[in-house]
């Protein structure tokens, strides 16, 4: 009984029950993200809207030896899901991954939020024609490009 007493007496005095109640920092410059499994699949480790906390990659694929992946994140910091509206060219052997990563990689800012790099508007390695509705939403004119969902806003930019 006694350690019950002082887990309560230690957790009343946390909570400012005795004495004055300690100041509360909100101060994003000390929040680190959460420690992530190195073994979840990659679809599942980062954080891609800023918040500190993974969110969750749903990777479509329409078929055929070469042609075409679409993605679609799970925001944890607004529960929306947004779809990344650029299509990515197949030929990964059991879906897709981060084993090509000229073509499809996520890189890690120092804060740990995640952008997504890729080449788009590609078949069987070949450019095709980027769409003119890409071209004039995002204002990308290269097949490699950079993609953020910082707070849930699908920005796009020419990586090369």
């Amino acid at each position: 009984m006694p350690v019950a007493r002082l887990v309560m007496l230690v957790t009343l005095a946390a909570c400012g029950a005795r004495g004055p109640r300690p100041a509360i920092r909100n101060d994003v410059s000390t929040t680190l993200p959460p420690p992530t499994d190195p073994t979840a699949p990659w679809t599942q480790r980062f954080d891609f809207d800023g918040d500190h906390v993974p969110d969750v990659v749903d990777v479509a694929f329409s078929g055929g030896g070469h042609c075409c992946y679409t993605l679609a994140v799970h925001l944890t910091k607004t529960g929306r899901t947004v779809a990344v509206p650029f299509e990515l060219d197949g030929g990964y052997v059991g879906g897709l991954s981060l084993d090509q990563p000229d073509n499809f990689n996520i890189e890690v800012a120092p804060d740990g939020v995640a952008t997504m790099t890729m080449s788009i508007a590609t078949y069987n390695g070949r450019g095709e024609a980027i769409p003119v509705e890409w071209q004039r939403t995002y204002a990308i004119h290269s097949h490699s490009i950079r993609v953020t969902l910082r707070d849930g806003t699908v920005r796009a930019e020419d990586r090369r």
